[in-house]
């Protein structure tokens, strides 16, 4: 999958938002997660339909380390307000090093965001062992939080 660079998209500047706009805003969230980072069998996506006032849609990835910026730009484009990649613990992961080139990966994703005038705070890495069901709703809630004021996400069909 080949991304332009942000230039292309003719992005001039942060997207102004009315306050009624952000009143009817309701934030969908992708979230990435290590299947070794949450408890046991957990199923995200049945804990997830009781929540109201956002949208989460869970996504299992091998590992956050595979989790690259344009991987993460292309999901902010494609219309999610927010990203959470969840991955396991820096002394608990089942990959050497990935740990390590997850942070940096979204450390650049997070700098790309900013250079094309983009809020980095749409992208955000949490690390956990053995979450339950209620520490996922806790971390997606607080996501809606931080994008509720944002507001919709500027890059939504830029590609």
């Amino acid at each position: 999958m080949a991304l332009s660079d942000g230039n292309r998209f003719g992005l001039r500047g942060r997207m102004r938002v009315t306050s009624d706009a952000k009143k009817e805003f309701t934030p969908e969230i992708v979230i990435l997660y290590c299947p070794n980072s949450i408890a046991g069998e957990l199923d995200i996506t049945e804990a997830l339909k009781a929540v109201s006032g956002f949208t989460v849609r869970p996504v299992k990835a091998p590992c956050n380390s595979k989790i690259h910026a344009p991987y993460a730009r292309k999901i902010l484009e494609l219309g999610a307000d927010g990203v959470i990649v969840i991955g396991c613990p820096n002394h608990g992961c089942h990959s050497v090093g990935a740990s390590g080139s997850a942070r940096e990966s979204l450390a650049r994703a997070r700098e790309l965001l900013e250079d094309i005038a983009t809020e980095p705070e749409r992208l955000t890495l949490m690390r956990g062992e053995r979450l339950s069901a209620e520490d996922i709703v806790v971390l997606a809630g607080k996501m809606a939080g931080t994008l509720r004021p944002l507001g919709p996400n500027p890059l939504k069909g830029a590609s």
